[in-house]
């Protein structure tokens, strides 16, 4: 009886704490109660609530490249573009087992005033990838 008792009072807290939580923002929360004795010598049990939600979110990349040759930093064209987002989708996802949408951005560093001459432009990958992510929080309830 004293296990049911005791799963009920943690169900409890835990509900009061998401409750608590979803007043104070809006969102839906979930929690658990968390019941653990601090030490070996101590006889009190420290009482909290974990709480968390989930949302959507994106993860943004932006990494150096350079073209393979001059000449397609001067012929720079769609398929060329298309190319080399390509390869870094192809490489984001080597790199971290998640599916990744890039797109290449050209920069003008600026270090000669020929606009002209794309060998003084730096080239970058711009890449995102949609992932969920985790928002947490701890609500101690030692004094309560």
């Amino acid at each position: 009886m004293m296990p049911k008792i005791y799963h009920l009072k943690n169900a409890f807290y835990a509900h009061e704490c998401a409750s608590y939580l979803k007043y104070q923002s809006n969102l839906d929360w979930n929690c658990n109660m968390i019941m653990e004795y601090p030490n070996e010598l101590d006889n009190n049990l420290d009482k909290y609530c974990y709480c968390w939600f989930d949302y959507d979110c994106e993860e943004n990349e932006q990494f150096y490249f350079d073209f393979d040759s001059e000449e397609e930093k001067t012929n720079l064209n769609e398929n060329i573009i298309r190319a080399y987002e390509k390869r870094c989708e192809k490489g984001m996802k080597e790199f971290t087992n998640v599916k990744w949408n890039c797109s290449i951005q050209v920069y003008d560093n600026e270090l000669d005033v020929d606009a002209d001459n794309l060998s003084n432009f730096d080239s970058y990958c711009d890449c995102y990838t949609n992932k969920k992510c985790q928002e947490s929080t701890v609500i101690n309830l030692n004094n309560i």
